[in-house]
């Protein structure tokens, strides 16, 4: 299982470079490309969480230590 995972990884960071070319040429702004990017990641995670997890009640986030840890990673990366 594990490295089918790591091959379907190293598959898809093949492709996403492969298809930076392609992109530069239709749409020159880097920051359209990253919006895009962001764009349509957004809406691919939103339907991979919903196939995932269906209950919507489960989604809600609750102050909690895991929440904390992830919000003060999150604040230490950004510093670096």
């Amino acid at each position: 299982m594990l490295v089918c995972s790591a091959f379907l990884f190293a598959l898809k960071c093949n492709l996403h470079g492969t298809s930076q070319g392609h992109l530069f040429g239709e749409y020159p702004s880097k920051l359209l490309n990253t919006t895009l990017q962001i764009a349509f990641a957004t809406v691919q995670s939103f339907l991979m969480a919903l196939l995932i997890e269906r209950d919507f009640s489960r989604w809600k986030l609750s102050l909690d230590v895991g929440l904390v840890a992830i919000i003060y990673c999150v604040s230490i990366r950004s510093l670096k």
